[in-house]
């Protein structure tokens, strides 16, 4: 990276502002992913899937895909 070079105390100024918005910017994307990663790993986010695949290899057949069925309908629309 080349060394900038200023004329005026107002560039520097102008690009520390712009460079503590970048920061600000890339730590609140930071903290909303934390969120986003939080949330997926959450209890009533994962049972559902946990309980699907329990259906899914212990009946197997008709009976279990719409028994798998069932489960996906309340599950999604109780907890999304």
């Amino acid at each position: 990276m080349r060394n900038k070079q200023y004329n005026s105390y107002k560039e520097v100024d102008r690009d520390l502002k712009i460079l503590k918005l970048q920061k600000e910017i890339h730590y609140q994307k930071l903290l909303q992913k934390g969120e986003n990663i939080k949330d997926a790993l959450q209890f009533t986010s994962v049972l559902p899937d946990v309980a699907i695949g329990a259906v899914d290899v212990f009946s197997r057949g008709a009976k279990g895909a719409v028994l798998g069925f069932l489960l996906r309908k309340i599950f999604r629309r109780k907890y999304l």
